[in-house]
C-alpha cells in the first residue's frame, strides 16, 4: 500500500473507558480530547495531508443533555487552548457536517478558528460536527440536481470533503465493527481497520504499511522526570525557607514575586476561559483582589511578633497536611467523588483525611503552648497532674483544633477545586510550566491562597 494521504478515525470508547473506572462519561471524553491533541501534533510527522475525526454525529443529540453540554464545553476549550498551536504549525481547520446547528457560542468559536487558519497551507484537520454521511450524500445529491445532472462525479464534487484527498484509511477504535454513518461515500475504496483499543488509550498509527498497521512502532517508554521534580522541589524549599526565616523585606519581596507569578498564570487562564472582553476584565480584576488579599495576609502574619514565624509555618503546614491527608485517605479508602466533573480524584474520604491532617497540626501547635499537656504525654512524669486535669487539657485543645482543622481543610479543598474548574474551563492541565516537573505556581498554592483569603476576610482591616 502506498503512503496514506488521508486518514479518518471514529474515536469510540471514551464512555466505556470511564465506566470501567467508575468515572462519569464526561471524564472519558476529557481524556479523549488529550488523545486528539497528541494525534494532531503528530500529523506533520506522519506526513498526512488530511486527518478527519468523527467528533459529534447527528445521532449524538439523543445522548443525555448534560453529556451534550459537556461535549460542547470540551469542544470550546479545545479550540481556545489549541488554536494558536494549530496556526503556528500551519494546520488548516475544516468542519464537515451542519455545524451551524450547534449552540451559537460554539459556532462563533468555530468560524473564528476556520478564519484564523484559512491561509495555512499545511495539513488539513477536518472535524465532523453534527455530521451524518446519509445527510451529507442527500445534500450533495440535491445540490448536484440543482445544477443539472446527478452522477457519481457531480455528487462527489458537492460532498463536505470535496477539497480533501481521497480517503485512504478509516480506523475505528473500541472493537465495534461498523461505520456508524461516517464517510459512507468516501470509504468506498478505503481500507478499514477496526481495533479493540479504546480511543482514550494511546493509538500509535503508522501511515505507511498494511491496513492493519502492523508495522506501527511501539510507544517509547516515558522518560521519568523524578530527578527534575526532586531538584526543583529542593530549590523551592530552600528559597522559601530562607525567605521565611529572614522575614522582613526579604519575605515581602518573595511573597510579592510569587503573587506576581500566580497573577500572570491567573490572567492566562482567564484569557483562555472566555472570549468576552468584559468577562476577561472581570476575571482579571477578581484575580488581583483575590491574590493581593492572600499575599497581604501572608506578609501580615509573618510580621507579628513574637510568633510570626511560627504562625506562618503552622498555616502552611496545616494546608500541606490537608493535601497529604486527602491523598492517602483518598487512595486508601476511595469511595464517592465530591465533584468528579471538576476533579475526578477528589473523594469525601480524602476530605476527611485532610481534616484529620490539619487537625493534628493545629493540635500540636496548641499543645506546645499549653504547659499542662507536657505532664500528660506518654512517658512524662505525672506528678501534680491528675487524670481529670489531663482530660480537660486535651479537650480544650482537640475540640478547637478539630473546628479549625475542618475549616482549613474545607477551604483549602475549595481552593483546589476552584483552580481545577478554571483549568478545565481553559482546557489546560497545569496553570503553567514555571516550575520544572511541578506545573505552575498556582497549582502549588491554590489551597493556601483560599485559606489566606478567608483568613484575611475574618481578620478584617487589622492587616491593611
Amino acid at each position: 500500500m502506498a503512503k496514506a494521504r488521508h486518514v479518518a478515525i471514529i474515536m469510540d470508547g471514551n464512555g466505556r473507558w470511564a465506566k470501567k473506572r467508575h468515572l462519569p462519561r464526561v471524564v472519558g471524553h476529557q481524556r479523549g480530547v488529550e488523545a486528539v491533541r497528541k494525534l494532531v501534533r503528530a500529523v506533520r510527522a506522519m506526513g498526512l495531508d488530511a486527518l478527519t475525526l468523527y467528533a459529534f454525529s447527528t445521532e449524538n443529540w439523543r445522548r443525555p443533555e448534560d453529556e451534550i453540554s459537556a461535549l460542547m464545553g470540551l469542544l470550546k476549550r479545545f479550540i481556545l487552548s489549541d488554536l494558536e498551536e494549530f496556526a503556528a504549525d500551519n494546520v488548516r481547520l475544516k468542519i464537515i457536517g451542519n455545524y451551524k446547528a450547534l449552540p451559537a457560542d460554539v459556532v462563533e468559536l468555530i468560524e473564528g478558528a476556520i478564519a484564523r487558519t484559512a491561509q495555512n497551507t499545511g495539513s488539513i484537520l477536518a472535524v465532523a460536527l453534527n455530521y451524518g454521511a446519509q445527510d451529507e450524500i442527500a445534500r450533495a445529491a440535491q445540490k448536484a440536481a440543482a445544477k443539472g445532472a446527478i452522477t457519481p462525479e457531480t455528487i462527489e464534487a458537492e460532498l463536505d470533503t470535496a477539497e480533501l484527498p481521497p480517503l485512504d484509511l478509516l480506523i475505528r477504535t473500541s472493537g465495534e465493527i461498523r461505520l456508524s454513518n461516517f464517510l459512507l461515500w468516501q470509504a468506498a475504496y478505503a481500507e478499514l481497520w477496526f481495533t479493540d483499543v479504546l480511543w482514550k488509550r494511546r493509538l500509535p498509527p503508522s501511515t505507511s504499511g498494511s491496513g492493519a498497521m502492523a508495522d506501527a512502532e511501539p510507544q517509547a517508554k516515558k522518560k521519568s522526570d523524578l530527578g527534575v521534580r526532586a531538584a526543583s522541589a529542593a530549590v523551592m524549599l530552600v528559597v522559601a525557607g530562607t525567605a521565611l526565616w529572614l522575614g522582613g523585606t526579604i519575605w515581602s519581596i518573595f511573597v510579592l514575586a510569587i503573587a506576581a507569578g500566580v497573577m500572570w498564570e491567573w490572567a492566562r487562564l482567564a484569557l483562555r476561559m472566555t472570549q468576552s472582553p468584559g468577562m476577561r476584565i472581570v476575571w482579571i480584576a477578581g484575580g488581583i483582589v483575590y491574590i493581593t488579599f492572600a499575599a497581604r495576609m501572608l506578609t501580615y502574619v509573618r510580621s507579628l511578633e513574637p510568633d510570626g514565624l511560627v504562625g506562618t509555618l503552622v498555616i502552611m503546614a496545616a494546608v500541606i497536611a490537608v493535601d497529604i491527608g486527602a491523598y492517602f485517605a483518598g487512595r486508601t479508602i476511595g469511595g464517592p467523588k465530591i465533584a468528579p466533573r471538576i476533579s475526578p480524584s477528589k473523594t469525601w474520604a480524602g476530605l476527611g483525611g485532610g481534616i484529620v491532617g490539619a487537625t493534628v497540626v493545629i493540635a500540636l501547635y496548641q499543645a506546645q503552648s499549653t504547659s499542662t499537656i507536657y505532664g500528660c504525654l506518654p512517658g512524662a512524669t505525672r506528678s501534680g497532674y491528675s487524670g481529670l486535669a489531663c482530660a480537660n487539657s486535651w479537650s480544650t485543645i482537640l475540640l478547637p483544633a478539630l473546628v479549625a482543622g475542618s475549616i482549613i481543610a474545607v477551604v483549602a479543598q475549595a481552593g483546589d477545586f476552584f483552580e481545577s474548574w478554571m483549568k478545565r474551563r481553559a482546557g489546560v492541565k497545569d496553570s503553567s510550566a514555571l516550575i520544572p516537573g511541578h506545573g505552575g505556581l498556582f497549582d502549588r498554592v491554590d489551597g493556601l491562597l483560599a485559606v489566606l483569603f478567608v483568613a484575611g476576610i475574618v481578620n478584617g482591616w487589622d492587616m491593611l
